[in-house]
């Protein structure tokens, strides 16, 4: 334990402490307080199964170490400080195996760090050709170098998505445009009629067929100047 610590750049001195003996007062026992007493009620001044009050008893004599000239309550009597020294003892001992264990931790820290710094540093040549398992030992800050690169990995994979989310809304916004602007030239030339497919029923055996047109839209460095195409894609 040590003898002074440094609170708040105040040096104080450390004491240790003891809580104080606990005393029955209806057994005038120890270790107990009187309302969880478990014993019979007994005189103070002759250990008997009456009251203070009640006993003829004129000297004193004490319940506890069985002496003459004070009480079991008096903060005279020999088995107090018999106690208290108990108490001091056994957290003292307490303390002196804390701190072992605080000592014996610091100094196995020590000789591992010291057994890390004997290794002989690796040429680069020798960490090409070593194990990686012997460079990953070699390193010192290897777990926070993985640990940066993750980060990296997983900001340049974030800065991809989004980059990808970009370009399909680009995308979907030019065929919206795109769309637009067909529209628009369908509805300058009202005689501009879209070719439909034959209704004719099949006829037996013949292979099913089914027709889709697809409409796309050329553009020309002239002014205003569209061209449709129309495929017919056999399924």
């Amino acid at each position: 334990m040590p003898k002074r610590i440094k609170y708040y750049s105040e040096l104080c001195k450390v004491t240790p402490y003891v809580a104080r003996m606990l005393i029955c007062y209806r057994c005038h026992g120890g270790a107990h307080m009187q309302k969880y007493c478990p014993n019979d009620e007994i005189c103070s001044r002759c250990g008997t199964g009456h009251t203070e009050k009640e006993c003829d008893r004129q000297d004193k004599h004490c319940v506890t170490c069985k002496g003459n000239g004070h009480l079991a309550t008096d903060a005279t009597c020999p088995e107090k400080d018999k106690r208290l020294k108990e108490n001091k003892d056994r957290l003292e001992r307490r303390s002196r195996i804390r701190s072992r264990r605080r000592t014996t931790n610091s100094k196995m820290a020590q000789q591992g760090s010291q057994d890390f710094d004997s290794y002989p540093v690796l040429s680069e040549t020798m960490m090409s050709t070593a194990p990686k398992a012997v460079i990953f030992a070699n390193d010192k800050d290897s777990y926070a170098s993985k640990a940066s690169m993750g980060l990296h990995a997983n900001i340049e994979g974030e800065i991809a998505a989004l980059r990808k989310t970009i370009e399909e809304a680009s995308l979907r916004l030019t065929q919206l445009l795109s769309q637009q602007v067909i529209y628009t030239n369908t509805s300058r030339n009202p005689g501009h009629r879209t070719r439909e497919p034959s209704r004719r029923p099949p006829s037996a055996g013949a292979r099913k067929r089914t027709t889709i047109f697809v409409e796309t839209t050329a553009f020309y460095t002239k002014p205003t100047c569209f061209q449709d195409n129309r495929f017919e894609i056999m399924a």
